[in-house]
């Protein structure tokens, strides 16, 4: 047992150690990058990408988790994945390269297709994976792994800024994607002493898993880039550049500080399922410990979106600020969605969480087909607001059975929102006659709101005592008990990310 759980706590960390690893270096690459490429060539990344992607889901037959979670695992379970992963990417490669014409001529941007086509190239590189790597996860064998997805961002990250320093176009981000496809499936045979063959003995059992993965994973799909889309088919390339970046920069700390963070709490929920006042419980604690975090650094990120855009990314990207401002909405609302859709999950209504993402794509494609003329300004904000209003929709159907909303967690979050509007009243007062360059513009801004933001929170610690202390208290509690029953609890296997890390043989 204690072997188990020591390559629990282990595989744990190094999944951790390589998330942060990737977040730090794609943040880096992306504020390199847009001192030395213009919108426009991020413009051809962000349909080059959107379209790989589409394709992508197409083909994501989910082998990874299919084959992680069955009871027993052979060599024709490995080959089959292997094989039918082959067909279906190589299908859908062939019908890109026949599609990337007729993208070029919707868009009108010269040497779209050739970037596509290269790019594409993704798609049978990843396909020819030795499946093994699979089995590696399976046995928690994570060292190797991680050390390759090392591999895999160091050179991708060298070859992104060295084209882009000699050409200075969006080639340096396609040539680098393609290198980090072939570094890792060519170390992916290092790791693994399995001998892919052809075989697709069997097709049945693995297609009945695969086929549900493929709805799900349109729809997360389309909930993703439907604004994008949209901003495709309305806005300039220099402005679905801007766009891009922008949004991208917005959902940096959502999907790279947050969700991780949110991945201890969540872990139990599992465990208290067919108990509503202990569940309900936790999810409190859980969305008052968002809430301290996501509330006051959206309020930044607001409040401070010029000097940010000027200091990460540069004086050309200025007519991104607002836009910027608009994907806030983003990334205040996505890490409450995150826990109430591991509510659904954790108590096995996957059907409910399936219609609701229908639901939530409706609505939100419904309203961007209404506001699209009015230009891409009021996308970002109809896009954020959308999706915080289904959000609020889904909390509404999570509290019907959980009775999660208290009145001391309104208290909370009213009172940070109040502290948050302070803290930038008090901020911009203090900096109203601001002469510093603009990077200690940012640290002085960064100083003075996150200051007073904990100078009033302790306050009201101080002032009210027990009422505002209970959730400074729980959260403690709650997070040493969630990280006990997620590496003291939990005999599974835990789910692998895409980007892993792993070591051994097989």
């Amino acid at each position: 047992m204690s072997g188990v759980l020591g390559k629990l706590v282990n595989s744990a960390g190094l999944n951790v150690a390589a998330k942060l690893l990737h977040s730090g270096i794609g943040l880096i690459s992306l504020l390199i990058l847009a001192r030395l490429l213009s919108p426009q060539d991020f413009a051809v990344t962000a349909i080059t990408a959107m379209v790989i992607y589409f394709f992508d889901v197409l083909s994501s037959l989910g082998s990874e988790q299919y084959l992680i979670q069955k009871k027993r695992l052979t060599r024709p379970d490995l080959n089959t994945a292997w094989t039918l992963d082959l067909l279906i990417k190589t299908l859908l490669w062939l019908l890109l390269l026949l599609a990337s014409p007729w993208v070029e001529g919707f868009y009108s941007i010269d040497n779209l297709a050739m970037a596509l086509c290269v790019a594409a190239s993704v798609l049978p590189i990843n396909a020819l994976k030795n499946p093994g790597v699979y089995r590696l996860k399976r046995h928690l064998h994570y060292r190797g792994i991680f050390w390759l997805s090392v591999l895999q961002r160091l050179i991708s990250f060298t070859v992104v800024l060295l084209i882009a320093s000699i050409y200075r176009n969006y080639w340096a981000l396609i040539i680098a994607d393609v290198c980090a496809s072939l570094v890792f499936t060519l170390g992916s045979y290092h790791l693994s002493r399995h001998k892919p063959v052809l075989s697709l003995r069997h097709l049945g059992e693995q297609w009945q898993f695969s086929r549900w993965m493929i709805c799900k994973g349109i729809l997360g799909y389309c909930r993703a880039q439907v604004d994008t889309f949209f901003v495709s088919l309305t806005a300039i390339p220099a402005k679905l550049g801007q766009f891009h970046v922008a949004r991208n920069l917005a959902m940096l700390p959502a999907q790279n500080i947050l969700q991780p963070m949110l991945d201890p709490l969540l872990a139990v929920y599992k465990d208290n399922r067919q108990q509503p006042e202990r569940m309900a419980a936790q999810l409190n604690l859980s969305l008052a410990f968002t809430a301290l975090l996501v509330i006051p650094g959206c309020g930044f990120l607001y409040a401070f979106a010029d000097v940010l855009i000027q200091v990460l990314l540069g004086n050309k990207w200025q007519e991104a600020t607002p836009i910027l401002q608009a994907c806030s909405l983003l990334t205040f609302y996505f890490p409450f969605l995150l826990i109430f859709e591991h509510v659904l999950l954790a108590t096995d209504k996957v059907k409910t969480a399936f219609w609701y993402d229908i639901l939530s794509l409706t609505v939100i494609t419904l309203g961007l087909v209404l506001l699209m003329p009015q230009g891409i300004l009021a996308i970002a904000w109809s896009r954020g607001a959308l999706g915080l209003l289904t959000t609020l929709a889904l909390a509404v159907y999570v509290q019907r059975h959980y009775a999660f909303v208290s009145w001391p967690l309104l208290q909370w979050m009213i009172s940070r929102i109040v502290f948050t509007l302070l803290a930038v009243q008090a901020t911009q007062i203090l900096l109203a006659n601001n002469t510093l360059a603009p990077l200690f513009g940012l640290l002085g801004a960064l100083i003075c709101y996150f200051g007073i933001f904990i100078a009033l929170c302790w306050l009201e610690y101080l002032l009210f005592g027990h009422q505002a202390g209970y959730f400074y208290q729980r959260l403690r509690q709650y997070i040493a008990t969630a990280q006990h029953a997620k590496y003291g609890n939990n005999k599974s296997i835990p789910p692998s990310a895409s980007e892993s890390s792993g070591q051994s043989k097989d």
